[in-house]
């Protein structure tokens, strides 16, 4: 989890550092900052599923996936969204 966050921040920040060089719109800037963060977000998720299927089968991954990947981060981007 932590590896993959040190990744984003760095890949971030050089892709933000490079479009306020050349002066591209606030909007650009936020759409890549989402796609990339989404982009890694979603190797990560990968990732975790295969690291877990060694150890259980693919309902009980997809089942661990629901309750602590993806339940969580749909509840935070939907609050982030209405707020």
């Amino acid at each position: 989890c932590y590896t993959y966050f040190i990744f984003t921040v760095v890949i971030v920040l050089a892709t933000v550092g490079l479009l306020t060089l050349f002066h591209a719109p606030d909007a650009t800037l936020k759409s890549a900052a989402y796609i990339e963060m989404g982009i890694i977000y979603l190797l990560s998720f990968i990732r975790t599923g295969q690291i877990l299927s060694d150890y259980c089968n693919g309902f009980g991954t997809f089942l661990y996936l629901c309750a602590l990947e993806i339940i969580p981060m749909g509840a935070l981007i939907a609050s982030a969204i209405a707020l």
